[in-house]
């Protein structure tokens, strides 16, 4: 009797994992049946031994399983392999890589294992390629507490690459693999099972959690206009990359999120807010709390790098080297600046172009010297000797310059460098040009690296496109 009584408990718990009486409970992490085909597996948190809140899920056919991404280590992929052999012991067929991002496929290994085949679409085998080792080596170096999770990762790429959307047929369940292109990374996939509603929307979708807009290949008008193409197919369930199951309701959700945070900082460079200062008063109005708050400061950085340009519209055309990174903006054609940076085993590059109105006939050199005392002042920390002064033409504009070297105070191992500051007058604009270079193996290499960034700042032509 008492057999009996267990194995009808057991029965009665497989038949409720989601929710009882054919209602599915979307609150739940885990294991999350959603259809009679499809079930989620909803990551409890975004810790790492959580898988960074990376979600997965499959689809159970006639005749085989599907599996979307393959969590964050092969611990976690094992415990999803668990949950598979849970509900069925149909062979693992195929298992989809909606993006190349770690915590969606440092479990391939162990799938792979299981005979599965591996899609994903084009470029995300050469992004897991490129990437995945470097993270590796981050979190050894930097992070072992995380590495010792990690430390049985073998990166395996997929070894079926989609040049175009395609259908699966896993006996009577047809699953979808739809190539979006450039979206929240430069290749995403979303996976559905149009026949009983559900959406597996990879890393274009997220709730709860800040999603990440930092990818460098991301494209967000791209991912804005597909999340608003998804929203006419009538989904009934979503599950998002990271966060609970949800409806529908997710994609209009993440269109809102995108949309607001794009508009705030637009508007913060309009007004002349510096990044950092965006990051301190910028928010997301709904997602106050969401996980993962460490990504509100990056995604507003992200924004600022890529409409800064577009939003100041400097008065002057400079075409920076494709190794030069935007990192900060603000102001208008009037009134502002731009930053550009590059970072590399020689050094960090720094170009800063400033400017605003004057009604100076004429700049002298001691103009020069005025505005580095000032900035002295308001960095009491910051020491910067000057070694001479010259002019430079920047276009028809014969400018002051001031160089030398800069350190802080601290004594040896403090952040140290070389540095040049040049000043000029174009029609009625006042410029102020500040050149840096710090992390050169010698002083002669940093002053080296200021002749580059003299010889980069000469080729500014003045006037808006």
């Amino acid at each position: 009797m008492a057999k009996k009584m267990t194995i009808l408990l057991s029965l009665i718990l497989v038949l409720c994992i989601g929710g009882c009486g054919g209602k599915v409970d979307l609150d739940r992490t885990g294991l999350v049946k959603l259809t009679d085909h499809v079930y989620a597996f909803i990551a409890p948190g975004p810790e790492a031994e959580d898988g960074l809140g990376a979600n997965s899920g499959f689809v159970v056919g006639n005749e085989a399983v599907l599996i979307i991404d393959s969590r964050y280590t092969p611990g976690l992929a094992r415990e999803l392999l668990e949950a598979i052999r849970g509900v069925t012991g149909l062979p693992v067929k195929y298992l989809v890589n909606t993006h190349y991002h770690p915590d969606h496929t440092w479990g391939n290994s162990v799938f792979k294992e299981e005979g599965a085949r591996i899609l994903s679409c084009l470029k995300t085998d050469k992004l897991i390629q490129r990437y995945s080792p470097a993270y590796l080596d981050h979190y050894k170096r930097r992070a072992p507490g995380i590495y010792e999770l990690l430390k049985d990762v073998e990166i395996v790429l997929p070894d079926s690459i989609l040049a175009e959307d395609i259908s699966i047929d896993l006996g009577g369940v047809l699953v979808r693999l739809e190539c979006v292109g450039a979206a929240h990374t430069a290749s995403d996939c979303i996976v559905s099972v149009p026949d009983e509603g559900v959406l597996f929307a990879g890393g274009l979708v997220s709730n709860g959690y800040h999603p990440n807009l930092g990818d460098p290949g991301i494209d967000l008008e791209h991912w804005l206009s597909t999340l608003e193409r998804l929203e006419t197919v009538g989904f009934k369930y979503i599950v998002p990359g990271q966060g609970k199951a949800g409806t529908a309701d997710l994609l209009g959700e993440q269109k809102v999120y995108i949309t607001k945070l794009k508009e705030r900082c637009r508007k913060a460079i309009g007004e002349g807010v510096s990044l950092d200062r965006a990051t301190e008063e910028i928010m997301v109005p709904g997602a106050e709390l969401y996980e993962q708050q460490n990504l509100l400061a990056f995604n507003i950085q992200a924004i600022y790098r890529s409409e800064a340009l577009d939003v100041v519209r400097p008065p002057f055309r400079f075409l920076a080297p494709q190794r030069y990174i935007l990192s900060d903006g603000a102001g208008d054609t009037l009134s502002g600046f731009i930053r550009w940076i590059r970072e590399s085993s020689n050094g960090r590059y720094e170009i800063e172009v400033k400017w605003q109105p004057t009604i100076r006939s004429e700049i002298i050199a001691q103009d020069l010297r005025d505005l580095l005392a000032e900035h002295l002042v308001s960095n009491k920390d910051l020491k910067m000797e000057i070694e001479g002064s010259k002019r430079i033409w920047i276009e028809d504009m014969n400018a002051h310059a001031l160089y030398g070297e800069w350190r802080y105070a601290g004594g040896l191992g403090s952040p140290s460098g070389s540095w040049e500051w040049i000043m000029g007058k174009k029609e009625e604009s006042l410029f102020t040009m500040r050149l840096s270079v710090s992390g050169g193996r010698s002083k002669e290499e940093n002053l080296g690296g200021i002749e580059v960034l003299e010889r980069l700042i000469t080729t500014i032509k003045f006037g808006s496109e």
